[in-house]
């Protein structure tokens, strides 16, 4: 899993997986990603490591970064997912709502299952 706290960081790891898969690039590895839209907005997606919290600038804290959820909708139809954070705390979400339960993310995770 990658650093990732918000939709636009999701997003924009959906794209730069796919793009990995597509040229054969190593999928263990940090990736470039749009302007602004890397871990913590910087340029770059950021592979969760020990101490990455300290990597990521823009206020993110242990907290906000999502390390796994539930498929959705298969858990918990059509109410969320359960969301264990980098800080250890496990949360609900009510979908469609904060990262990573936004139908726009959960649509893309989707969609990269079919690239297996």
């Amino acid at each position: 899993m990658w650093g990732l706290a918000v939709d636009a960081e999701g997003l924009a790891y959906a794209e730069a997986y796919k793009r990995a898969v597509a040229q054969g690039e190593s999928l263990d590895q940090d990736w470039d990603a749009p302007p602004g839209v890397g871990s913590g907005g910087r340029d770059t997606l950021v592979r969760l490591a020990e101490g990455v919290e300290k990597t990521i600038p823009g206020g993110v804290t242990n907290d906000m970064i999502p390390v796994m959820f539930d498929r959705f909708p298969e858990h918990h139809p059509p109410r969320g997912c359960n969301v264990l954070y980098l800080d250890g705390h496990v949360e609900f979400v009510e979908y469609p709502g904060k990262f990573p339960v936004t139908q726009s993310f959960l649509e893309a995770m989707a969609e990269l299952d079919n690239l297996q």
